[in-house]
């Protein structure tokens, strides 16, 4: 069935893979702040600050779906609850005001984790205040989302290359990270949109069954790239000690591509829960991450 969907964060790495899937067979409204995406057909643009929803709100009239990408993605606490929380019940409430059937929002994985980011916190708090608000709509948790060129893939690539003599991981890097392609998780809004929507907020874990470990990504990486050096195994405190040491020498992003694998943590997560619900098994990563290097 053709739908005109809004979306937000479609000019991100993994928004701008799900507005190219589903504008094969639907109309898709995509908001922008800063310079708009590639033009394509069934794409209408429009300019706006997720912030300020009353702005860009005639662009919602006539929408039958709304999927919610932008986000904070910071770890410093700074406007991560004025985006993550604030902003995306604004979002939802103004959805619901236009009449917008289908709401999906998207959290994350690491709300399963045992210790959480200020980042995890804020997307934890989104869902409770969209819990409370006793509506239908659907929340998904991606987990370490790659593909091609991906920021994540990119960012673990610069971690192994940084200028010391070995690749330092938490944990030794023993968090399970249930990886998932970007294409798989447009398959999943495919099926999701396909069928008949939930009465109340329902939350659903986008990861695969089979799985792997942080430490395993980054050695594939290491071997692709021809970067050899050790991988050494580091315990929370003496990591966050060399941590605090390079940030103090100017090193100040170096931490990121490991913060979905906060406090070396797995994610505790339920894949079979939306596999059964929808019928969509997510890729076995193994191949395409290596792949995709």
């Amino acid at each position: 069935m053709h739908m005109r969907i809004f979306i937000t964060g479609a000019t991100g790495s993994i928004g701008s893979i799900i507005l190219r899937d589903l504008s094969r067979d639907h109309s898709m409204v995509a908001l922008f702040r800063g310079q708009k995406g590639a033009e394509m057909k069934n794409v209408e643009w429009v300019k706006g600050d997720i912030t300020h929803v009353n702005a860009f709100e005639d662009a919602m009239s006539g929408c039958d779906a709304l999927i919610h990408l932008a986000a904070r993605l910071s770890n410093s606490s700074e406007g991560l609850e004025e985006i993550n929380v604030h902003a995306t019940h604004a979002l939802v409430t103004k959805a619901r005001e236009k009449g917008i059937e289908k709401i999906i929002v998207f959290s994350s994985a690491s709300v399963t984790q045992k210790y959480h980011t200020p980042y995890a916190a804020s997307k934890e708090k989104m869902e409770n205040r969209l819990r409370g608000m006793g509506i239908p709509l659907m929340v998904l948790r991606p987990t370490f989302v790659y593909h091609e060129h991906s920021r994540s893939i990119s960012g673990m690539s610069r971690y192994c290359a940084l200028p010391l003599p070995f690749i330092p991981l938490m944990n030794d890097g023993r968090a399970n990270l249930h990886p998932i392609h970007s294409h798989d998780v447009a398959r999943a809004l495919r099926a999701i949109l396909s069928k008949s929507f939930p009465t109340h907020m329902e939350a659903f874990d986008l990861a695969s069954e089979e799985s792997f470990t942080l430490r395993d990504a980054i050695e594939m990486i290491a071997r692709k790239k021809q970067i050899n050096k050790p991988i050494i195994g580091i315990p929370h405190d003496e990591f966050f000690q060399l941590y605090s040491f390079l940030r103090g020498l100017g090193v100040k992003s170096w931490t990121l591509p490991i913060q979905l694998a906060a406090q070396g943590e797995s994610y505790r997560v339920h894949p079979e829960k939306f596999e059964n619900e929808y019928g969509v098994r997510m890729s076995n990563p193994w191949k395409r991450f290596w792949d995709c290097i």
